[in-house]
């Protein structure tokens, strides 16, 4: 989906507060890695994220004092590609998500870029919904293919 920046940005996402980080933080990577399958895979994300060379935004909405929304965007020749997107459960339908992508877009600009893209599964009608009413248009799908092994004891072919 792609969205044009300045539209984005215009909508301001409700008085929430986004703090605009250049370097990743512990507070980032907590929200993002919420759901993480354990403490490992989130530090091997956040040792990957930190090297990251493009000119790059960890957004992080708070509430009540507390982080409760990440996003992360990546600007490169005129687009902003936005990764990571992730509400904690209980803080979900608040704006906090408008309140990133509006940050994002308006970074994007800052930056020179014009336009700004993510991706979404087609099967999450909530967040294709989220996006749509934000601005963002599908402009292709894509899949991935996956090799499975044979099963033991399976005829070659």
């Amino acid at each position: 989906m792609i969205a044009n920046a300045a539209s984005v940005a215009r909508q301001t996402g409700s008085g929430v507060h986004v703090e605009r980080l250049v370097e990743i933080n512990s507070d980032w990577l907590d929200v993002h890695m919420a759901e993480a399958a354990d403490g490992e895979t989130k530090v091997r994300k956040g040792r990957m994220l930190a090297r990251i060379e493009l000119p790059h935004l960890f957004a992080l909405a708070v509430a009540d004092g507390k982080p409760v929304a990440a996003g992360l965007g990546i600007c490169e020749e005129g687009w902003t590609g936005i990764f990571g997107m992730f509400t904690l459960a209980h803080e979900r339908r608040r704006g906090h998500g408008h309140a990133l992508l509006a940050a994002m877009a308006d970074w994007t600009l800052a930056q020179g870029g014009t336009q700004t893209y993510l991706q979404v599964e087609r099967d999450n009608p909530a967040a294709l919904a989220f996006y749509a009413k934000l601005g963002f248009h599908t402009v292709h799908g894509y899949h991935y293919r996956t090799l499975w092994p044979k099963p033991s004891g399976a005829p070659n072919d």
